[in-house]
């Protein structure tokens, strides 16, 4: 039987010309979930091709960005701290994983 484990690991991604990061946040405190009021940052798109493809995933949680906490913030501040990092974003995600007993 498969078990859900919930992991938190540090993804690097180099920022595109064209696309960015390639991907698309939504959350906040300012704009909780609609079913549930959770106020995380989470990831709620990834570009195919793009620069996240394969390392983050839709409804991954975002932790931190570049040491920045993303705990209890506003969507806006989620939104500033990824496009001021430059080329180079060091993303901590949390989400949940499937595990195979062994």
């Amino acid at each position: 039987m498969e078990e859900l484990i919930w992991e938190q690991y540090t993804v690097t991604l180099q920022k595109d010309s064209k696309r960015g990061f390639g991907i698309a946040v939504s959350g906040g405190r300012d704009n909780p979930h609609f079913e549930n009021g959770e106020t995380s940052i989470v990831i709620s798109d990834v570009l195919p091709g793009g620069p996240a493809d394969g390392l983050l995933q839709e409804n991954d949680r975002v932790v931190m960005v570049n040491g920045t906490p993303m705990e209890d913030v506003l969507h806006s501040f989620a939104v500033q701290q990824l496009r001021k990092s430059g080329k180079i974003a060091a993303i901590v995600r949390s989400g949940f994983v499937f595990s195979s007993p062994r």
